[in-house]
C-alpha cells in the first residue's frame, strides 16, 4: 500500500502541469462520460460480426469507443463554448 500511495505521489509532484492534450481531453470528460454507454453498445453490435476472438473485439471496442467518446465529447463543448462566444448580447 505504501508503494502505490508513494507512486500517487511522485506523479502528482512530476506532472502537475497538463500538456494540450490533457486540457482538450478534460474539457470533454463529462461528454464522454455522458455518451460512452450508447456508443459502446453501438460498437459492440458493429463488432458482433467480425471472426476475430472476443478478447480482440473487446480490444478493438474498448479503445475505438474511448477516443470516439472523448472526440465526440470535445467537439459539442468547443461547439456550444464557440456558440455561447458568437451569440451576439
Amino acid at each position: 500500500m505504501a508503494v502505490s500511495l508513494w507512486v500517487v505521489a511522485w506523479f502528482r509532484r512530476r506532472w502537475d502541469r497538463p500538456g494540450r492534450l490533457v486540457q482538450r481531453a478534460g474539457r470533454g470528460s463529462y461528454g464522454a462520460y455522458v455518451l460512452h454507454p450508447p456508443v459502446l453498445v453501438v460498437l459492440s453490435l458493429l463488432a458482433r460480426t467480425l471472426t476475430v476472438a472476443p478478447e480482440a473485439k473487446f480490444l478493438l471496442v474498448a479503445t475505438t469507443g474511448v477516443v470516439a467518446t472523448f472526440a465526440v465529447g470535445v467537439g459539442l463543448t468547443h461547439r456550444w463554448a464557440m456558440a455561447r462566444l458568437a451569440k451576439p448580447r
